[in-house]
Order: C-alpha cells, then structure tokens, then sequence
C-alpha cells in the first residue's frame, strides 16, 4: 500500500500537527482533495502561508511541507510544496531481545529495549500515558506508556519511555547490546 492510498482515506480522523515556526498546532485530517491535504483546526492560518503538516504513525514522522491555498471556516486546503521528510520518532535505536517481566503485575516479555525505552507484549495494558511499572528478575523501573498496538489474538505491545533509568537498567541495556552484536557478527 502507498501512502498517498493511507493518506486517501484510511488515516481521515486522525490528529494531524500543523506545525507554524516553532508553534505546533493540534488539527484533525480530513483526507485528500485531488493533491492537497484537508485540515481541520480552530486556529487561524493565511491563505499563502507556509507550513509544515506533521503526521506520526507506526514510530516514524512523516513531514509535509504546504503551503494554505484556500480556506473556510475551520476548514484548510493545503497543497505540498515540497518533498516528504521521513524521521523516526525515536532518539535511540532499539535493540531485539527476548526477557521474561511483569508490567503492572501482569507477566509480559520484553521484545526490545533502548536506554530509555522499551516494548512489552502483554495481555492486560495499562493505560495510555499512565506511569507503569514494570518488573525484571526483582527489579523495578517505572515508565510512561507511550503507546499501544494491537497484536495477534489478545495480546498488546506496549511502549514505555523511561525517563530517568537506573543504572541497573543501563547495564542491562549495555548487556543485550554486546549479545546483539556478537550475534549479528555470526551472520
């Protein structure tokens, strides 16, 4: 699938940033009309104006730049004025691995980890930006639950930002690090 086919109709609904020098502006998609971008917002913006659309999905930004071709009340019409800049999300990568846990009391496994961050697949999550916390061979951490995707059957993978990592965490990290690479040097 394409993203222009996504960005069509399949992600209308969504929260889209708007993003106005260094001001970011919550909007609403409302999808496409031929080339241009539908936005919805209750901020003002200027027919010629120039922006940046943000969009974030499946842990990468994608960034559009437009320009505000015609609006109406709440209504925008923007068209690209340049080419998509693609980012991940994260400021470090991630590292796969497999470790038993508990993530508020309910068992888990831990699919990968980054010095402040990590996924854990689970079958009871806890809220979305809830502090959790999450339990490793009689360890704890506490972390924020920054997002959440569906798995197969009833499982949830879960991803928690840790702010502030105890160094035990930070050795851990370092540990499946060296175990990731002796692995990929095998290859």
């Amino acid at each position: 699938m394409k993203l222009a086919d996504l960005l069509k109709d399949k992600l209308m609904g969504t929260y889209i940033d708007v993003i106005r020098g260094k001001e970011v502006i919550k909007s609403l998609y409302s999808g496409m009309e031929g080339k241009a971008f539908l936005i919805e917002t209750d901020e003002d913006l200027n027919e010629g104006e120039k922006i940046t659309l943000r969009l974030s999905f499946g842990g990468w930004n994608f960034l559009f730049p437009c320009e505000v071709a015609s609006k109406a009340p709440g209504m925008y019409v923007l068209v690209p004025s340049g080419k998509v800049k693609i980012t991940e999300k994260r400021r470090e990568k991630r590292i796969p691995t497999v470790v038993e846990c508990t993530l508020e009391k309910e068992r888990g496994t831990i699919l990968d980890v980054s010095y402040h961050g990590t996924r854990v697949l689970t079958l009871n999550p806890p809220e979305m930006g809830r502090k959790a916390t999450l339990s490793i061979a009689g360890r704890e951490l506490v972390g924020t639950v920054r997002w959440m995707k569906k798995e197969e059957v009833d499982l949830r993978s879960v991803g928690l930002l840790i702010d502030d990592p105890p160094e035990w965490w930070m050795k851990l990290v370092k540990y499946h690090i060296s175990l990731y690479m002796r692995a990929l040097r095998r290859l």
